[in-house]
């Protein structure tokens, strides 16, 4: 599922997944200079959450090669 809201000046893009044990919503922002973005993880037996904001951690589980020059601009 995807939501985008507009709040001053910003648009946020939610978009929700939802595995056996996890929720996951992955929220981006863009403003007039930077655009930003992160993973929310939440347990789904504990509640508990964690974010993920470095995109060298998502290449990774990719298995995408960070020392590849085409991804050289996510360092």
């Amino acid at each position: 599922m995807r939501k985008a809201l507009t709040i001053k000046k910003q648009l946020y893009m939610i978009t929700k997944i939802s595995g056996s044990k996890y929720s996951f919503e992955i929220v981006s922002e863009k403003n007039e200079q930077n655009f930003s973005f992160f993973i929310k993880a939440k347990s789904k037996s504990t509640g508990r959450f964690s974010c993920i904001n470095n995109l060298n951690a998502v290449l990774s589980e990719l298995n995408v090669n960070v020392n590849d020059p085409k991804f050289s601009d996510s360092m």
